[in-house]
């Protein structure tokens, strides 16, 4: 879900889809951070095989997420999916732009 960038409301139609359950919109995030907590170990893992890749693609792609005014000292307060796959795996995350963080 945190992948394709689906918005709150719509995870939540899409589980009660799915389960029957219609889970608070509180919960959902909630349980996002769990799963995340869980996977930590897995992540890890991804990492160091498309580290250790031969040929990687790698992409820097502007999102709208996160606050609305940027932190001080800073000019711009979006964040960007940064993405590293080859044929087998994808990492993704988001974070700060190189380019912003020099700002």
């Amino acid at each position: 879900m945190v992948v394709h960038f689906i918005p709150v409301n719509r995870r939540v139609e899409l589980l009660a889809s799915l389960t029957g359950a219609v889970p608070s919109v509180g919960f959902v995030p909630g349980m996002l951070t769990r799963a995340a907590g869980v996977l930590t170990e897995v992540d890890k893992r991804i990492r160091t095989l498309v580290t250790l890749a031969y040929a990687v693609c790698c992409d820097e792609t502007p999102l709208r997420v996160g606050p609305r005014t940027p932190k001080p000292g800073k000019k711009k307060a979006g964040k960007y999916l940064l993405v590293a796959c080859t044929e087998l795996f994808t990492h993704s995350v988001t974070g700060t732009s190189p380019r912003s963080r020099r700002s």
